[in-house]
């Protein structure tokens, strides 16, 4: 945990490096705010920085039980990967929705009585759009891959969905997601919480180290679990925009100073780091989950890397390139003959 009640506690730091960093890394955001806020502001689809995504993924590798280990060797390939669905948005216009649940809109419907089959949602609430957001859904069609996966023996694959799956469940855990609410309440100086939460407050106060875990366990109802998650996640979310208004009274409204990230640090640390050791739990949970619904398959040592495509994307067939057509003709109607001669010999 960070001391931070003067600036000089700040680790490997002393108060002018530390003010020369936080300079610098405060003019880079502003500058690239505007940007971002064209193409992820206005689509909900912010994340966990990509730093606790990375976190949560290797330390969910390393928290899974004795009779998965060979999985932790997979820790460093799935927190690289961890960052990939956020990535993948700038392609797919339709990656947004699978990172958030706007809880409200989908009322009269409690989240733990969403319907686990999304068609009935309609029927229940009146709509089903897309933009309400698609997160529990997706946390069960990757987990649901990631099984299918590791019975086949495809382990490049299962490191693809298992890294994607690490994400998903990260965002699930991040109480801004859960809300239409996403940034801010009605008062308009609350605008920006989500970002200052979430990517700005963590650069100057996380660490991997203050992760606290519980065991991996056997999930027996996956969804009933996501839904659960989501629940308690979505209740803070009230929380925050109370400790951000006191953080901004504290500061005199300079959301960009150090008293307004002291303040709110100090206010919700317990939330944020709750929330990422949940993560790691759940994830390792699901990961163990899959493994076992695939028959305890021999996990091998993970691929140097992974295709950086988006797990939505159908992979291409193969296609017989036309050039080398003759060559396949040819090499079929030999082995063909092969087999003809095999069993023309047995009857003789």
């Amino acid at each position: 945990m960070m001391r931070s009640e003067t600036a000089s506690t700040h680790p490997r730091m002393g108060c002018v490096t530390w003010a020369k960093r936080y300079t610098s890394y405060m003019k880079i955001l502003r500058a690239l705010r505007p940007a971002f806020a064209v193409a992820i502001l206005a689509t909900n689809a912010f994340a966990w920085s990509g730093r606790v995504h990375m976190d949560i993924n290797r330390a969910a590798a390393l928290n899974v039980p004795d009779e998965m280990a060979a999985w932790r060797d997979y820790a460093k390939l799935l927190g690289l990967e961890s960052i990939r669905p956020d990535l993948w948005k700038g392609a797919d216009e339709t990656e947004g929705p699978r990172h958030y649940l706007d809880a409200e809109r989908y009322r009269p419907l409690a989240i733990t009585n969403l319907p686990a089959v999304r068609a009935r949602v309609r029927a229940l609430t009146g709509s089903d759009a897309v933009e309400n957001g698609l997160l529990p859904w997706i946390i069960i069609e990757v987990e649901n891959r990631l099984a299918q996966a590791m019975a086949g023996n495809d382990w490049e694959e299962a490191a693809r969905y298992a890294a994607a799956l690490g994400h998903y469940v990260g965002d699930a855990h991040q109480p801004l997601h859960l809300t239409e609410h996403y940034d801010g309440s009605r008062d308009p100086n609350g605008k920006g919480i989500h970002m200052r939460w979430e990517e700005e407050m963590p650069f100057f106060y996380w660490k991997e180290t203050l992760i606290r875990p519980g065991p991996a366990e056997y999930v027996k109802d996956p969804w009933s679990a996501v839904l659960k998650q989501l629940d308690q996640a979505h209740g803070y979310y009230r929380e925050l925009y109370a400790a951000d208004k006191e953080a901004r009274e504290a500061s005199d409204e300079q959301t960009d100073s150090p008293d307004y990230y002291r303040a709110i640090w100090k206010r919700t640390q317990k939330i944020f780091v709750g929330q990422v050791s949940d993560a790691v739990t759940d994830l390792s949970s699901l990961w163990y989950t899959a493994w076992i619904r695939a028959g305890r398959p021999p996990i091998p040592t993970p691929p140097k890397h992974v295709s950086d495509q988006s797990i939505w994307v159908e992979k291409p067939k193969q296609v017989i390139n036309e050039s080398s057509f003759p060559i396949v003709v040819i090499c079929g109607a030999a082995g063909l003959l092969v087999v003809l001669l095999i069993l023309l010999s047995r009857r003789l």
